[in-house]
């Protein structure tokens, strides 16, 4: 059979435990065992999978050779924790908030007009406010294309899960989700249908549209003729169905100053890109600023201080990271379009060299310079 697809009924009143779809034999043990299993395995499954499946090849903590100084890693990594709470920030209020304060104000914009006189008499007695009636939730399904072949894409059950956990702030109830493999005729016949041309991605069933999730559809999404939703702003990686291309690994190179035994180590930009915004790195190479081909590349993009790390063009694709980098005076993006990371000063305490002084510089939080 070239069939792939598997099914998951979320059990009431656990969506936000059963938070991803999963493998066809888990759903037959859950279906035939409920009761006997324990949540909380599959709570973890559901949390855990989903999201570190993303980020199998992305070990916590810094790799071998960050710096050894607690305290000059966590100056170092200041700005960028900022920057990851920032992107964090963008994302849930622009799910979640917006709903929820466009409503309130509703609600007190017709408070406002139909609100009763203030009574002239007091009563002996205050009666009870009558209880609100709860909005019902609209039953939606999930429809998740993959390419099973695809390792290294983006886990697009993270994208569920997040629609799980916050279905209440949205309105919705999610009662049915599948996945279908794009090599299947089921699969092959959705990407047709909707003009898909980025994998993985999701569907979302018409009833969608009577949702909060509407408010921001528009900046992922589109309303296909027969009302499903489809989501258009992958995450990378994925693939380009177009080109064949799997799209979204990031090349990186660390252009090190091994005689500068006091600068920090330029390896805490992988850590941080890895670990803070998913960027998945592909190849990635160490450069000394005086070898041959370091040499080239300070020339090339006009580097005046080491280390430093310059980041393949892959990285714009990765929503948000470019207006980050560029407009946040992180670094530079060059005529190629590599990134070239340049202020040093972002990163709190730090220590480099100074290639046209010919000086080691030490900035802190409170100077310029040394």
């Amino acid at each position: 059979m070239d069939e792939h697809h598997e099914e998951h009924t979320p059990s009431a009143g656990h969506n936000e435990h059963h938070a991803e779809a999963h493998t066809h034999e888990e759903h037959e043990a859950h279906a035939s065992h409920h009761g006997e299993h324990t949540h909380e395995e599959h709570e973890a499954h559901a949390l855990h999978h989903g999201e570190h499946e993303a980020h199998a090849s992305h070990p916590e903590g810094h790799p071998h050779g960050a710096p050894s100084h607690g305290a000059r890693k966590s100056n170092e990594q200041y700005f960028w924790f900022a920057i990851a709470a920032a992107v964090i920030i963008i994302a849930v209020s622009a799910f979640f908030a917006t709903g929820v304060i466009n409503k309130a104000l509703a609600d007190l914009g017709n408070a406002t007009a139909t609100g009763s006189p203030t009574p002239t008499t007091i009563p002996t007695s205050t009666p009870a406010p009558p209880t609100p009636t709860p909005t019902p939730l609209v039953n939606v399904t999930i429809t998740e294309i993959r390419d099973a072949n695809c390792t290294n894409c983006f886990n697009v059950s993270i994208v569920t899960a997040s629609l799980l956990r916050s279905g209440a702030q949205l309105g919705m109830n999610v009662t049915w989700i599948r996945r279908v493999d794009i090599n299947s005729t089921e699969g092959s016949a959705m990407l047709t249908a909707y003009n898909i041309t980025k994998v993985p991605t999701i569907l979302i069933s018409k009833e969608a549209q009577e949702t909060a999730l509407m408010e921001v559809w528009n900046e992922s999404g589109t309303i296909e003729s027969d009302g499903t939703l489809v989501l258009r702003e992958v995450y990378p990686p994925y693939i380009d169905l177009q080109t064949g291309q799997l799209k979204g690994l990031v090349n990186v190179t660390f252009i090190t100053a091994p005689n500068c035994t006091q600068c920090y180590d330029p390896a805490i930009h992988k850590a941080i890109i890895l670990q803070r915004f998913s960027i998945v790195v592909a190849n990635e190479q160490n450069v000394t600023y005086t070898s041959p081909e370091g040499i080239a590349l300070m020339g090339k993009y006009n580097i005046t201080a080491v280390p430093t790390v310059l980041i393949s063009p892959e990285m714009g694709l990765y929503p948000g990271m470019e207006s980050l980098w560029v407009d946040g005076l992180v670094g530079s993006k060059e005529s190629d379009g590599w990134y070239v990371f340049r202020n040093m000063a972002a990163m709190g305490n730090v220590t480099f060299f100074n290639v046209t002084s010919n000086s080691t510089v030490t900035l802190t939080m409170n100077n310029t310079g040394g």
